[in-house]
């Protein structure tokens, strides 16, 4: 998050860094004024129509970002349907290579490669790896810089990820948009199932009705219609009702998109109806087969009678005694099964976000901006506000952790910390539960997780971190003590990760925000904290800022998933 001036006001937009190449590899974004080549120079900007918009801004007009001027040189379509996250503002990426330092082994930068439609991925890899290897040749290998990550375009928005891939899809998160297919899956089963049960009832429904169109068919059958012309009799006028039935479905499915991506958290790439030749194609297709799959077994039950046997009643009380119930039990234990699991899933949720938290979170409010300003007349003007009772420093809160420390374990092993570094205020706020207490000194000290404790393989004992802890928690040479687990992440809310708290005076923390415990009155509390805020950053030089009240955050992590189970309730 950016805050660019436009005819001297403060604004708020996104922005990212790419080179003019990037357009040509992606050539589905489309300019409604001018093109790439603009980039070429650093002092143009390309902004994206919405943006433009909103601003009344056009080509030739100028605007400031984090000081310095640049001048609208394009503007592009917004960026919908993409897997890749939309942007207010493009600048040439050579602005950020001396501030931000893309180029290093954290995955600030991505790096993206169009290749011949041969290529083999293998030696592609081989190559890219030979190249890393030579340029970073200290570091690859090693931690965050473990292997090298390639993936293709289209596996982007579903790759599932792990230990290293998971750390470099959360530092590139804001560029990349990512789908959840655990939750795609789920949605796909229920609609099956709603299907199967669809099929169920209208073969159910068939079934009862040939009864009462058993005479109908009999005097077919007399006047020298043949028992095939009767099954397809039946199996076409199937076809027929599965059409018109999935005619309506689709307007529905196409009035209801905005209603159905609403329930879903508008996502990134929004659910809609496709009327292309290929799903035109396959739409015909899904109506055949569910259209004979309804029909046939209807009608293969009507051509198995002879005429004798229907006029004499034989064929009713048998398909009335056997078939009926048969298909009645199926649908009511098929609908048994989908409120079962609707129910285990709602009673799962509550009890993950009804569990203990092990720490306090209420009444804290997390503020923190990237403007490399002197925060201490921020720190007094917040000390002064009635609504704050104590105010401390930190990195990172309960929920929201974005850091990571590599070491390794007593055996030698690979492991992955999420870190929080903290002044001693910040740590007695949270409360966190204490287990164990080495009574180490106050600062430069590292207080573990029971569950990364027991990880790194210390004990009471044993836990001598000199020689494994490092860089992001150097000088901390001693273990403080042992807490309970806390969620560390909104990305993976219900887990506790390997969480570590390192306990640094106020000054030491570099790239800290503000918790600040409050009265419960939150609404004036916010109110006035960002208020004293907006007045302590005019005129200043601000890349993004992060406000939130930690519970809030941590509640906002399971909107999706609950709105996904409350849309598959009402499925």
């Amino acid at each position: 998050m950016v805050h660019p001036v436009i005819r001297g006001e403060n604004t708020e937009a996104e922005s990212v860094g790419v080179e003019p190449e990037f357009f040509e590899i992606c050539p589905q974004f489309r300019f409604v004024k001018g093109s790439a080549d603009v980039l070429s120079a650093p002092t143009n900007a390309i902004l994206s129509a919405s943006f433009a918009r909103k601003h009344s801004l056009s080509v030739g007009e100028a605007l400031d970002i984090s000081g310095s001027s640049y001048v609208v040189g394009a503007i592009l379509e917004d960026l919908k349907g993409t897997v890749i996250k939309p942007y207010d503002i493009f600048l040439n990426a050579a602005v950020y290579k001396d501030e931000w330092q893309p180029f290093d082994n954290y995955g600030s930068t991505v790096t993206l490669i169009k290749v011949r439609p041969e290529t083999d991925r293998k030696e592609l890899y081989d190559k890219l790896e030979s190249v890393c290897k030579d340029v970073y040749s200290s570091i690859y290998g090693q931690s965050f810089f473990e292997h090298l990550e390639l993936s293709r375009y289209d596996e982007l928005f579903f790759k599932e990820t792990e230990g290293y891939d998971e750390l470099f899809f959360k530092e590139t998160e804001g560029f990349f948009r990512h789908g959840d297919k655990a939750t795609l899956r789920i949605l796909m089963l229920v609609g099956l199932l709603l299907l199967l049960s669809a099929i169920l009832n209208y073969i159910n429904l068939s079934v009862a009705l040939t009864g009462k169109r058993a005479k109908e068919m009999a005097v077919r059958q007399l006047s020298g219609a043949s028992r095939a012309g009767i099954i397809w009799k039946y199996v076409a006028e199937s076809i027929a009702f599965t059409a018109v039935c999935f005619a309506a479905g689709l307007l529905l499915a196409e009035a209801f998109c905005p209603a159905m991506n609403a329930l879903l958290n508008n996502p990134d790439i929004p659910i809609k109806v496709i009327w292309s030749p290929g799903y035109v194609f396959a739409y015909i297709v899904i109506i055949l087969l569910v259209g004979v799959l309804c029909g046939i077994f209807p009608a293969m039950m009507a051509g198995r009678y002879k005429p004798v046997d229907v006029m004499k009643g034989g064929y009713r009380r048998r398909s009335k005694m056997v078939f009926s119930k048969v298909f009645i039990v199926l649908q009511n234990a098929l609908a048994v099964i989908l409120i079962a699991l609707a129910i285990t899933m709602e009673a799962q949720m509550r009890k993950t976000q009804e569990r203990p938290m092990n720490c306090n979170i209420e009444n804290i409010f997390f503020l923190k901006d990237f403007s490399g300003e002197d925060n201490a007349p921020l720190k007094d003007a917040l000390e002064a506000l009635p609504c704050v009772k104590r105010i401390g420093r930190s990195s990172g809160v309960p929920g929201s952790i974005n850091m990571g420390q590599y070491s390794t374990t007593r055996d030698g092993q690979d492991i992955l910390y999420k870190l929080i570094r903290m002044d001693s205020t910040a740590f007695s706020m949270f409360g966190f539960e204490i287990l164990e207490d080495f009574h180490a000194p106050q600062f430069n000290s590292v207080w573990f997780s029971d569950k990364s404790f027991a990880a790194t393989g210390f004990d009471s004992d044993y836990h001598d971190i000199s020689g494994t802890l490092s860089r992001r928690t150097k000088g901390c040479e001693q273990v403080a003590g042992v807490f309970k687990s806390f969620p560390t992440n909104n990305a993976n809310i219900g887990e506790e990760d390997y969480a570590i708290v390192s306990l640094m005076r106020s000054e030491d923390i570099p790239f800290a925000g503000w918790v600040i415990e409050t009265t419960p009155d939150r609404k004036a509390a916010k109110a006035q904290i960002m208020e004293a805020y907006d007045n302590c950053i005019k005129g200043k030089q601000i890349y993004g800022s992060l406000a939130f009240w930690v519970d809030e955050n941590i509640a906002e992590a399971w909107k999706p998933a609950r709105n996904n189970m409350r849309h598959t309730w009402c499925w």
